[in-house]
Parts: structure tokens; sequence; C-alpha cells
């Protein structure tokens, strides 16, 4: 088995500075996140799966957001509002019957910056959100791999699947060169808008990390 599984809430997540083209090019999709409260909002694990499945799969109640993520209608109420009173998710107008309530991504994408790193005010709370970016990832993972175990995984998608680490010796622009070339591989296969999505076609994870050892 070669087991790849795309965080789609951080997929623009960079530690580059981008050139001003680049992120004018990326602010309708993906706006840039400036603010340590949003920050923070954000950096909780139930939150990010609530919003990876909102990206990923459309609108939905927090009941059915509770049941997909196994805890209570009212703690997945009380997150998507959380959310909500920053932007990152909607309410859907006219979707609901009496108090129930859909919600939905309000943004296409989240982006923190490389200057969210270096500043005094938001560098702990931005990497508090790469880190739970990364355990939600990693959740991912090991539940792909319990599913293979217990043998409920098909075989073309174990086939199709890869998880490898290499360890490789680069300069920093070499290794800025390549997390560029292959978030560019990646893009096309977002796929937001399920009518562009090919018969077959499934939810899968993608998880690009290009780091020093230290």
């Amino acid at each position: 088995m070669t087991p790849v599984l795309s965080q789609d809430i951080f997929r623009n997540m960079s530690f580059e500075k981008r050139s001003r083209r680049a992120r004018t090019s990326e602010s309708t999709a993906a706006p840039a996140v400036h603010d340590p409260r949003v920050m923070r909002a954000l950096a909780h694990p139930r939150r990010l799966e609530l919003l990876r499945r909102l990206r990923a799969e459309g609108p939905a109640t927090a009941t059915m957001l509770g049941e997909a993520t196994r805890q209570s209608p009212a703690s997945a109420s009380y997150h998507l509002r959380q959310l909500g009173a920053h932007g990152l998710v909607e309410e859907v107008p006219d979707r609901g019957v009496g108090r129930e309530r859909w919600w939905r991504a309000g943004q296409r994408g989240t982006r923190i910056e490389a200057g969210a790193f270096l500043a005094p005010a938001t560098r702990t709370p931005a990497i508090a959100v790469a880190a739970a970016s990364l355990r939600d990832g990693t959740d991912v993972a090991l539940a792909f791999l319990d599913a293979a175990e217990r043998g409920e995984v098909e075989e073309a998608w174990l086939a199709a699947s890869l998880l490898d680490d290499t360890g490789i010796h680069a300069t920093a622009e070499e290794l800025r060169d390549i997390g560029r070339r292959m978030a560019e591989i990646v893009a096309p296969y977002v796929r937001q808008d399920k009518s562009a999505r090919p018969a077959g076609a499934r939810q899968c994870h993608v998880s690009i990390r290009t780091l020093p050892v230290v």
C-alpha cells in the first residue's frame, strides 16, 4: 500500500512573503488573516474540522455537523457561532425550518502570511493555528489508516494513496521553490465548485510540508 490524504482550510497558509501581484490575485478566494482574534478563533481542532467539512461538502446544520464530527449538536452550534462571529462561516438565509439553522463557509480559503509569524502581536496565535491545522490533518490520515486496517478502503484508493516523508538537503530558495511547485500541482484539483468535479471524485487530503530540520 502506498497510502495522500488536502487540508482545505490552510492550503494557502505559507511562511513565504508574496509579491503584491500574487497577493492581489489570491485575495478573492483566500483572504489573509491579520487579526489575532480571528486566529485564536481558528486555533481549535473542532472549529477547523467544522470549517473543513463546510468548505468541502457544502452547507449543513449543527446537528449534521455534530454527527459527522462526533460532538453534540450544542457543541457544534457553539463553535459555528464562534466562527460566524469572525465571518468564517455564515447562516444560509431562508434554508432552515423553525429554529433549524443552516451554515456555510464564509470564505473559500484562509491564508496566513509570513508577516503574521514574525510580528510579536500575531506570532503566537498564528503558530497555534498552524499547529491545530497540522493536528487536524494528522487526524484525517490516522482515520484513513484505521479504515484501511478494517478493510473499509477500496483497493483502487489504497493504490492511489501515498504516505511519504523524505529528507533532503536544500537552500532556502530551493525549499521555497519546492513548496511553490507542489502547491501549483495541487491547485487545479481543489474544485470547490461541485459541478467541476468529475464522476468518481471524492474528498481527498493532500498535506504539503516543506520545513528545515531544527
